[in-house]
């Protein structure tokens, strides 16, 4: 009987975790869980945040580098991206129109998909 051959050492494979950008979604509303879906469907490493208590614990304590913050353009949105740049001063953060943005619509789970892969391929994360 032959045995299979792997392409690559049994030892590499967690290290391929570490190459998936991770992102922190600061977010509860039901159109926002659809995009964490659609982010963890698509291989991204998902925090996510119901609330700023928990979102300044992954961002003080998380053991990975958290690549994107994905957080509403609200008012309380631009505070707290503020406080958590203080912990990840490398983290990029995109700001989403939130469901009380006057005239903008919220962003679908493709779009901000979209959106995000453009920017880990343009800034190379």
């Amino acid at each position: 009987m032959e045995l299979l051959r792997r392409k690559q050492p049994l030892l590499s494979e967690p290290l391929l975790l570490y190459r998936v950008p991770t992102v922190l979604a600061v977010d509860g509303s039901s159109s926002f869980t659809a995009v964490v879906r659609k982010l963890c469907e698509s291989g991204y490493h998902v925090l996510e945040a119901h609330d700023q208590t928990i979102a300044v614990d992954f961002a003080r304590m998380h053991s990975r580098q958290i690549h994107i913050l994905l957080i509403d353009s609200s008012e309380n949105g631009h505070a707290l991206a503020s406080l958590l740049k203080r912990y990840r001063p490398t983290m990029h953060v995109l700001f989403l129109p939130s469901e009380s943005s006057a005239g903008i619509p919220p962003l679908g789970p493709e779009n901000v998909l979209a959106a995000i892969q453009q920017f880990v391929a343009e800034e190379k994360i």
